[in-house]
């Protein structure tokens, strides 16, 4: 199952301890974050910091393969509360703060909070197992670590998803994970009661792969969002997978150049439809795949009647 907390702010300290609260007699609460972000070394909840303050068996490092080799650069898992304890006050406004501060960026430090049974030591383990299950769907001839737990990633992943369970089924070794979306919503993702059955995994493996193959361009995906958002007034609920499909099928189309294909992309989005089919522009898309670089400015220099008849067409 999956919430979706939509009060309209991005987190509000009730939401989070009301959620955090729910496994507290059986849980461990734990904090995951991201050192690939970077965090000013005054903050309390730097990484350095935090192994000044808290116990060694209290942090634990999320080994990805690609980042073994510099283990303080990989994700960690920070010990929040163990089950019967509640969580300090202090703590919980402090990444309350954080999260506020890294709202509208890419990259999030604060990833997740994750209620589980497992001992920080063998969360870490499962954490891991997962990124690499989804890197091996993702790309099985040459498989990597996914890293799933990025806010980008995962609401993407969940938009990509037909059925909800799906990504629940991800999650069948926590109780609760818990993240801020791309929406600033707080999402709460419980595992899926089938999630272990081995037909269900089977089923779900053709899914995720479908899913997966958006998942190539992150960072772009977010900047196409970005320009979408400027230029239009009200944006679809899913707006990150319409954003990453245009982007594939740019790929696909022929252009090699990226900022043809957010130029590309971003004008189909803005006008609801596919420019190649416009018989005034189709010339001008055939000629900026064969000079890569040149789309932008090939559109900007249309006739603006052209972009009016496009528009009132579509609506």
């Amino acid at each position: 199952m999956i919430t979706e907390f939509v009060e309209g702010s991005v987190l509000s300290r009730h939401q989070l301890l009301s959620a955090l609260l729910k496994d507290q007699a059986t849980c461990y609460r734990y904090l995951l974050v991201d050192p690939l972000k970077s965090v000013r070394l005054d903050e309390p909840l730097a990484l350095a910091n935090i192994k000044d303050v808290f116990p060694d068996d209290e942090f634990n490092a999320i080994l990805r393969p690609d980042l073994s080799y510099e283990p303080t650069l990989c994700p960690h898992l920070i010990l929040l509360a163990k089950p019967g304890e509640t969580i300090e006050p202090e703590l919980l406004d402090l990444m309350i703060t954080r999260a506020e501060k890294e709202r509208c960026h890419y990259k999030h430090y604060i990833c997740a909070w994750i209620s589980s049974e497992l001992d920080i030591q063998h969360l870490a383990e499962k954490i891991t197992g997962l990124g690499l299950l989804l890197g091996r769907l993702m790309a099985p001839e040459k498989p990597s670590f996914f890293p799933f737990y990025e806010h980008i990633r995962l609401q993407l992943l969940k938009e990509s998803l037909s059925v909800e369970s799906l990504l629940s089924g991800l999650f069948n070794f926590i109780h609760r994970y818990i993240y801020i979306n791309y929406y600033d919503q707080l999402i709460e993702i419980n595992p899926a009661d089938n999630s272990s059955n081995n037909d269900f995994l089977l089923f779900s493996q053709v899914f995720l792969q479908n899913a997966l193959q958006y998942q190539d361009e992150p960072k772009a995906t977010f900047g196409l969002v970005k320009m979408w958002q400027d230029n239009t007034q009200t944006l679809p609920p899913n707006v990150l997978f319409l954003s990453a499909k245009k982007l594939l099928e740019t790929k696909n189309s022929g252009f090699t150049n990226l900022e043809d294909r957010l130029a590309y992309a971003l004008y189909c989005l803005i006008y609801q439809v596919d420019l190649i089919s416009i018989e005034s522009i189709s010339p001008h898309i055939s000629a900026a795949i064969l000079a890569p670089g040149s789309l932008k400015r090939r559109l900007e220099q249309l006739d603006n009647d052209i972009w009016v008849s496009i528009k009132q067409n579509n609506n």
